[in-house]
């Protein structure tokens, strides 16, 4: 059982790091044009997050900043 909550709570928290990663760019995201093909949506989102990025160096870069200290935070919460 513990061993399906560790499965599970890393899953979690990877798309946790996913999603405050991506957020900040959803606002450029037209629904209505929105492809409904899986893989085109994500070519897609990925350009929107590209786009974003390009265009807010500094608030990117400190995102980053943070998800590796998450990162870091996540693996020594594993080794205890």
């Amino acid at each position: 059982m513990l061993v399906d909550f560790k499965r599970c709570a890393k899953l979690g928290y990877i798309t946790s790091l996913s999603m405050q990663s991506s957020i900040v760019a959803l606002k450029d995201i037209d629904i209505n044009e929105m492809e409904t093909d899986p893989a085109k949506m994500m070519e897609a989102f990925n350009r929107i997050v590209a786009n974003w990025i390009d265009r807010n160096p500094d608030k990117a870069t400190q995102i980053a900043q943070n998800l590796v200290l998450f990162v870091q935070d996540f693996e020594d919460l594993q080794r205890n």
